[in-house]
């Protein structure tokens, strides 16, 4: 009876705990805007309806106008060994973040069991060649009832987030300025608004981060990997207002984000 009642007691005290912990969680407003970097995104929680964790963001795949099409979830394993990897659709997915003093933190939610998403059609390809397979797509976005998106195929380019963070970033496509450090994104509308570029000091110590918009960015998949060109000179660069790691807070200023338009 003892033994019970302590069993008892334990599950009751995890589950409070847990409601505790998911109230603290509100989910984006798209009607307001909530910037999110990469950084927070990439290796957040993936939860399902009672906020137990069911996957993790690998990375996020976007389209050439940086609309978020699919999160790459990593599913089971540990450390990211024997990890599987789903695309599921943006849309399928709500973002959630909460506060800390000064610190925004993030997760996912998506209304499926951890058993269900392990069973969604799995990424087999290095480079995620299914996601420009039409017959793919379908039945991707059939287990995820969502509408099928196109495949992203022709002249249509897709940017694999985590495989660009922290690439070489030219000016007129041979004048480095720096490295791409972060993407942030407007979390309401899935899409990358701003890219941070890192330049100067050494391991980030005395390193400057300017934001330019995302639209002036071009990526390009060459044999030496993801070669990134601002659209720009490096005065272009240089005028480019300065931001803070990792919370960016310059760019909730209507001065800041109006430069940053004018200057695209």
């Amino acid at each position: 009876m003892k033994m019970a009642l302590s069993v008892g007691l334990v599950l009751a005290t995890a589950a409070t705990a847990m409601a505790a912990e998911n109230a603290d969680w509100t989910q984006v407003d798209k009607s307001k805007t909530t910037l999110l970097s990469s950084s927070k995104v990439i290796g957040a929680a993936i939860v399902n309806a009672e906020g137990e964790q069911v996957a993790n963001v690998n990375s996020l795949v976007l389209n050439k106008s940086g609309e978020a099409m699919y999160v790459i979830a990593g599913i089971g394993g540990v450390a990211g060994i024997g990890e599987s990897e789903a695309a599921i659709p943006a849309s399928a997915l709500t973002t959630e973040t909460k506060k800390d003093g000064e610190t925004t933190y993030c997760r996912m939610a998506i209304s499926m069991t951890a058993e269900k998403l392990s069973q969604a059609p799995m990424l087999k390809t290095k480079h995620y060649a299914e996601l420009k397979d039409q017959q793919w797509l379908n039945k991707n976005a059939e287990y995820f009832s969502v509408d099928a998106a196109e495949p992203i195929s022709g002249d249509a380019k897709m940017t694999c987030v985590s495989s660009v963070i922290d690439a070489d970033v030219t000016a007129n496509g041979d004048q480095s300025i720096g490295h791409l450090d972060a993407i942030v994104f407007s979390a309401g509308e899935c899409t990358a608004k701003y890219a941070v570029i890192g330049d100067g000091g050494t391991v980030g110590i005395n390193e400057k981060y300017r934001a330019v918009s995302f639209a002036d960015l071009k990526f390009d998949e060459t044999n030496d990997g993801i070669k990134v060109n601002f659209d720009g000179t490096q005065q272009d660069f240089n005028t480019a207002p300065m931001v803070t790691p990792t919370e960016y807070p310059e760019l909730k200023l209507k001065s800041v984000s109006k430069k940053i338009k004018q200057e695209s």
